[in-house]
């Protein structure tokens, strides 16, 4: 399953808002990507309900970069937008704008 991480204590707050995949366990999600944080209460994670276009890792290109090739950094929700966004990292480096689905293409 995939959710919006809503708890600001979760791996010292850097998955707040993050997109992130999970199993729930006993009524708690067990958040298995993108990385492993152990249980947090089912209460603290929206639940989506279609999967985002992109995951954690993925190569991607910009629509309007063709031959630039990063691979997915990191993925928020935009909640005034109500859906995703990424940010992407090339040659080591997380660009700082936002992408979202349109603007970018599989590799």
């Amino acid at each position: 399953m995939f959710g919006i991480c809503q708890d600001m204590e979760v791996a010292e707050g850097k998955l707040s808002q993050a997109i992130v995949e999970y199993i729930i366990e006993e009524n708690h999600a067990i958040i298995i990507a993108p990385i492993p944080e152990g249980r947090l209460p089912v209460s603290k994670i929206r639940k989506l309900t279609t999967p985002p276009k992109f995951f954690y890792n993925d190569l991607v290109s910009p629509t309007n970069h063709l031959d630039m090739i990063g691979k997915i950094h990191t993925i928020k929700w935009h909640y005034n937008l109500d859906c995703c966004f990424y940010h992407i990292q090339v040659n080591g480096k997380v660009k700082s704008k936002r992408y979202f689905d349109e603007d970018l293409v599989g590799v």
